[in-house]
């Protein structure tokens, strides 16, 4: 069963740490959801906590 995880405020600090802490626990099937007011912003840190091993991450962003 994959699981989605959904982190607003996304692209730096406390919200960036939590979404490289779950894509490097999750699972390869599972999905790390970035939220954020700068589109461009969150599409890079997506892209960043893709780099972990495990979960896929994406970004999502703009208001």
């Amino acid at each position: 069963m994959t699981r989605i995880a959904v982190v607003t405020g996304a692209n730096q600090g406390l919200g960036f740490a939590l979404v490289r802490g779950l894509a490097a626990r999750l699972l390869p099937e599972d999905l790390v959801l970035l939220t954020g007011r700068d589109a461009g912003r969150v599409a890079s840190a997506g892209a960043a906590g893709a780099a972990g091993p495990a979960a896929r991450s994406r970004g999502e962003g703009g208001v």
